[in-house]
């Protein structure tokens, strides 16, 4: 198995439950925390990725802003 099959399978019950619930940030912020625990620095950055994401997101709808 290579790194990119492990990889993937990891991802995939992830990215099921991201597309399954596309408008809730609970399933990205749960996926988020999984790829900053991994020890690879790109997959940190990914995680950084999304969270900027839902914060843009956040503070573009003025009904969800803190």
């Amino acid at each position: 198995m290579t790194l990119a099959t492990t990889l993937h399978d990891a991802i995939a019950p992830f990215l099921a439950c991201i597309a399954e619930r596309p408008d809730e940030d609970g399933p990205r912020l749960v996926f988020a925390d999984w790829l900053q625990e991994q020890p690879d620095l790109a997959l940190y950055e990914w995680a950084e990725f999304i969270r900027i994401g839902i914060e843009l997101e956040l503070w573009g709808d003025e009904s969800k802003r803190p």
